[in-house]
């Protein structure tokens, strides 16, 4: 097919930019997609296919030196979209297999490689959640919304940049059901048309999670698409200056500190386990409706330290 041939030509392309790919100093920047979403949903997988496109585009454009792009898939703990580096120390010089992961019946041995690079992955500090209104408004009732954007505010020591992207027009929001989830008491979390859906995004914008979590508003799959090139390209960015600081003052990478993939993953189900489940931020639901819970809860990740706010989670970790 047209995508399995695309994976070899972004190996190559991708191995010839910014030099030699054995200098120590390189890094390869991942955007890993949510692989659940991306075979379940038609949309998602076409913003996966598009995504490699535009990233062969860029590829072929030029990178600064020793910076490299791949676009690989796995099922996220956090998020939709998420973006891992891997310096070259892991790799050894060779140049991963992940591109060639493309679709379904890609090789085996291909998915085992990228797994395994993936585990040798840091977080690049960047996650979005993406929302399809008719998703949004459905499950608005059990205030599911709202109980992704605590899991990530949990992160924001470690995951700085957050996005939830809202795709299609919000005038939509009427047309879609509400599903019920316990009842009446939660129609304070309910968004059902498009005044209540402004209502969450203010709410949430003028929070303490508006201060680490950005919303936009995408009104098709092809916007949702540049948001991502762009939030990849501002990484990449990053990376050029962090690296040019670096040089310029003598020093190598440091790994410590720095959270690996692994212990994402192994936070995120702690946080999924201790986090309160009903309980939402009075800030994100509609007046006074809401018993009031802090944005903090329940605990934060610091560096790869799991802090609880709640003085009987911190003396016993088995809490719930």
């Amino acid at each position: 097919t047209g995508a399995r041939q695309t994976a070899p030509h972004m190996q190559r392309t991708a191995a010839g930019v910014g030099g030699s790919s054995s200098s120590s100093s390189s890094v390869e920047l991942k955007l890993v997609v949510d692989d659940k979403e991306r075979r379940t949903n038609s949309a998602p997988n076409q913003v996966y296919q598009y995504i490699r496109q535009d990233c062969a585009k860029l590829l072929q454009a030029g990178l600064p030196p020793h910076i490299t792009v791949d676009i690989d898939r796995d099922e996220l703990p956090l998020g939709d979209y998420a973006w891992l580096l891997l310096h070259q120390e892991h790799n050894s010089g060779v140049r991963g297999p992940a591109a060639a992961a493309v679709d379904d019946d890609s090789n085996s041995d291909d998915e085992a490689a990228a797994a395994g690079e993936r585990s040798q992955c840091v977080v690049a500090g960047a996650v979005v959640e993406r929302k399809v209104i008719r998703d949004i408004v459905g499950r608005s009732a059990g205030g599911d919304h709202i109980r992704q954007l605590q899991r990530m505010y949990q992160f924001r020591d470690v995951l700085p940049h957050q996005l939830l992207i809202i795709e299609n027009l919000t005038q939509l929001a009427q047309n879609y059901l509400v599903y019920s989830s316990r009842g009446s008491s939660w129609s304070h979390t309910a968004i059902y048309d498009e005044a209540t859906l402004f209502d969450f995004i203010v709410r949430a914008a003028v929070s303490s999670y508006g201060n680490t979590q950005k919303i936009l508003l995408a009104p098709s799959t092809g916007d949702t698409r540049s948001i991502l090139l762009a939030i990849t390209q501002l990484l990449i960015y990053e990376l050029q200056h962090k690296q040019h600081h670096q040089q310029h003052a003598g020093q190598q990478h440091e790994a410590a500190g720095e959270l690996t993939y692994p212990e994402l993953k192994k936070q995120v189900n702690e946080v999924n386990r201790r986090l309160p489940r009903w309980d939402v931020p009075v800030e994100l639901a509609h007046q006074g409706a809401a018993d009031v819970v802090p944005p903090d809860t329940a605990f934060r990740v610091s560096g790869t330290t799991l802090v609880s706010c709640y003085v009987s989670l911190r003396s016993s970790p088995e809490t719930t």
